[in-house]
């Protein structure tokens, strides 16, 4: 990690989801994470004040879904979900 950091010229670099919102200053969060852990740790990053982008699925249900939209609107933030193949030709 510290060579990929290095790499790109990343200030900070954590392996624990909970320090890395606690002591980065950033204002947005990529995950791209095991489906099953999703639905947790985007809500962790929501209740920190950050942004959020996750590869799909954003929940692993419709009402999982809405509830993090509705959290991420009250807090006027936005919660994306990335699909790598949506314009893709096949």
């Amino acid at each position: 990690m510290a060579e990929t950091a290095l790499r790109f010229g990343a200030s900070e670099r954590f392996t624990d989801l909970r320090e890395a919102l606690d002591r980065t200053q950033a204002d947005a969060v990529y995950l791209a994470t095991p489906v099953a852990v999703h639905t947790g740790q985007v809500r962790s990053v929501l209740e920190a004040g950050r942004h959020v982008l996750v590869e799909k699925p954003l929940g692993t249900n419709a009402a999982e879904c809405q509830g993090l939209a509705e959290l991420a609107a009250s807090r006027r933030l936005v919660a994306g979900c990335a699909y790598y193949r949506r314009c893709s030709a096949r």
